[in-house]
């Protein structure tokens, strides 16, 4: 999963896989960046791992947390994909 961001300090943190009978559902956490910190504005674009093989249909989510929070929660909302019917 790629995401572009308008600066370093956003990251992206994969959450976990879904098998359905459709396709697979990829749970992503967005942080927002650390307010204590300063970041140049750049365009980056942050990557990360999952474990969906390449070529598998997926429907992604995604949820904003802050930086410093790790209670999860099932705040999820679709980005990308179509729901199953």
């Amino acid at each position: 999963v790629t995401m572009r961001a308008p600066h370093p300090g956003w990251d992206v943190e994969f959450d976990r896989s879904q098998p359905t009978a459709g396709p697979t559902r990829l749970l992503v956490s967005v942080r927002r960046p650390d307010a204590t910190l300063l970041y140049p504005q750049t365009i980056v674009e942050k990557n990360v791992v999952t474990d969906v093989e390449t070529g598998d249909r997926v429907e992604l989510f995604a949820r904003t947390v802050p930086h410093h929070k790790r209670t999860p929660t099932d705040d999820y909302m679709l980005v990308r994909g179509e729901p199953a019917p």
